[in-house]
C-alpha cells in the first residue's frame, strides 16, 4: 500500500467530494409519508446538548398519526444497514436522543416540524450513531364484538433519520486499503478487482473510491467514475471494481485510490496487469 505521489495528488486535487447519497438524502419518500432531512449530524462536546428539526409531511388525503422513537444501526462489511434493537450498540446515543412532540397528527396533506434534540452525557467524547424512526399508524377497526372499545393500532411504515454525534474536538480521522487484488471476472467478461478498507480513526467517514488506469507505454490514463460508500469507525468495506473493456493490448498500471474528505491524505494501491 502506499500514499499517493504528488503527480496523482495533482491529478485529484480538482475533484469535487461527493457524499454517500443513501445517507446524507435532504429528503425521504415513502407511501403517504415524506421526512426532511434524514440525516443529523451533531458535532458536540461533552455535556453539551443541541436541537435540530425534521419536518414530517402526511402526502395522503386523509389524516394519519406518526410516532417517533429511537433505536440503534450498523453497517455490514457490503456497506447493508443492519437495524439493531435499541441499546444493543456500543456505540449508540439512542438514549440520548428526545422528540417534541414524540407523537404527530396531521391532516390530509398536513406536516409538522418534530424537534429532536441530543443530549451528549459528561465525559462522552466518542463518536456515537443511532437512527430516529418516523412511523406511520395505520388504525384498524376492532371486531365487532369490541365496536365500544378503542381502536386498534397496527404499526404499518417507517423512515429512519441518521443521527451522529462526533466531538468537534476529536479530528482522529484515518482510513487504509488493507487488500487490493484482481479477482477473476464477473459474468459480462469484466476483470473485477477486490478491495478493502478499514476506518483507522475514531471519525465516521463518507468515501469515494476510484480506479486509476495508466498505459505504461503511453502515459495515458483514464480515470473511472467513484464508488461511494459510509464507514464507521473500525468498520471494514469489502468492495469491487472493475476494469473497463475496451482497452488496447499492452502493460497497465491499475491503481485503486481512497479519498475520505479534502483535509486528510488520499491512500491508494496499485497493480500491473497485462490486457492482452
Amino acid at each position: 500500500m502506499f500514499q499517493l505521489s504528488n503527480i496523482l495528488m495533482r491529478i485529484f486535487q480538482s475533484l469535487t467530494f461527493l457524499a454517500v447519497i443513501l445517507l446524507v438524502s435532504t429528503g425521504l419518500f415513502a407511501q403517504g409519508l415524506e421526512i426532511s432531512p434524514v440525516r443529523l449530524d451533531f458535532s458536540l462536546e461533552p455535556g453539551a446538548n443541541q436541537a435540530q428539526t425534521v419536518t414530517v409531511r402526511n402526502t395522503t388525503n386523509k389524516p394519519a398519526i406518526y410516532t417517533l422513537s429511537a433505536s440503534d444501526w450498523s453497517l455490514d462489511e457490503k456497506g447493508n444497514l443492519i437495524r439493531q434493537e435499541k441499546g444493543s450498540n456500543p456505540n449508540s446515543c439512542s438514549d440520548w436522543v428526545s422528540f417534541t412532540p414524540a407523537l404527530v397528527e396531521l391532516e390530509a396533506n398536513g406536516s409538522a416540524d418534530v424537534t429532536v434534540t441530543l443530549n451528549v452525557p459528561a465525559g462522552q467524547s466518542e463518536t456515537k450513531w443511532s437512527i430516529a424512526y418516523v412511523t406511520l399508524q395505520k388504525e384498524q377497526e376492532a371486531p365487532q364484538a369490541d365496536k365500544d372499545l378503542a381502536m386498534g393500532i397496527e404499526v404499518s411504515q417507517s423512515i429512519g433519520v441518521f443521527v451522529t454525534q462526533s466531538p468537534r474536538s476529536n479530528d482522529n480521522a484515518s482510513a487504509k486499503l488493507t487488500e487490493f487484488k484482481e479477482d477473476g471476472t464477473d459474468e459480462e467478461g469484466n476483470r473485477r478487482f477486490s478491495v478493502v478498507t478499514k476506518n483507522t480513526g475514531e471519525k465516521i467517514l463518507d468515501c469515494n473510491m476510484y480506479m486509476v488506469i495508466s498505459n505504461l507505454q503511453t502515459a495515458e490514463e483514464t480515470k473511472l467514475d467513484p464508488v461511494t460508500f459510509r464507514i464507521l469507525p473500525e468498520g471494514i468495506r469489502k468492495g469491487e471494481l472493475a476494469l473497463p473493456k475496451g482497452l488496447a493490448k499492452g502493460s497497465y498500471l491499475v491503481a485503486a485510490i481512497l479519498d475520505y474528505g479534502p483535509n486528510y491524505p488520499m491512500e491508494g494501491a496499485q497493480i500491473q496487469v497485462e490486457v492482452k
